[in-house]
Parts: structure tokens; C-alpha cells; sequence
């Protein structure tokens, strides 16, 4: 169990090394200074809050935020007690997924807090 815990704090740690990048060259090179670092990697952060945390906080797969990796999907897949899944759509990979995102977008949260 630990080691599950370890192994989602790492994927989300790595998940936030490119967005905390992204957004210190955004303050540098567009702003011309690290003054407005902090809004830059609030408003970062909370991309992936947003876009993820339905995925996390709802069993539904209807909706367009709930799946960023859906473009199409089947008509009669849209029924709320249908719970079939493809091998590759597992539903603990997809809470896995959006919560390494949003755990990432918390980590950029807590930098911009402290930058």
C-alpha cells in the first residue's frame, strides 16, 4: 500500500517538473522578470485541477472534461449503468491518471505559494 502511495506522489512530482518549467519560462521571457512567477504557476496549476478533477470526484464518463484522451465514443457507451471497458479504458488506471494530474497541479499550487 505504502509503496502505491510513493509510486503516485512520483508520477505526480515528474507530472509537475513540466508545468512548474513551462511556467518559469513564461514569467522569464515574457514578462521579463520572476516577479509575477507566483500567478503564473497558480493559474498553471489549476489547468490540470480543472481539466482532471472530475475524473477523480465522479463515476460518470459522460462529459468531455471527464476523458481529455476521448474523441469518439459509441452511442450505447453512453448509458449510465453500462460499465463495460475495453482492456485499454480500466477504471483505476483513469483515477490514477487524473489523480497524478491533479496532485501535480496542487504541488505547482503550493510552489506558487511559497515563490
Amino acid at each position: 500500500m505504502i509503496e502505491k502511495v510513493f509510486k503516485v506522489l512520483f508520477f505526480a512530482v515528474l507530472s509537475s517538473l513540466p508545468l512548474l518549467l513551462i511556467g518559469y519560462i513564461i514569467s522569464q521571457f515574457f514578462t521579463k522578470s520572476t516577479e509575477s512567477l507566483d500567478i503564473i504557476l497558480f493559474i498553471i496549476g489549476a489547468i490540470p485541477l480543472v481539466l482532471f478533477s472530475p475524473g477523480l470526484f465522479s463515476s460518470s464518463t459522460s462529459g468531455a472534461i471527464h476523458t481529455p484522451k476521448v474523441i469518439y465514443r459509441l452511442v450505447d457507451t453512453l448509458t449510465p449503468n453500462n460499465k463495460r471497458y475495453s482492456n485499454s479504458e480500466d477504471p483505476r488506471s483513469k483515477f490514477n491518471f487524473s489523480l497524478n494530474w491533479v496532485l501535480a497541479g496542487l504541488l505547482l499550487w503550493i510552489v506558487s505559494y511559497f515563490a
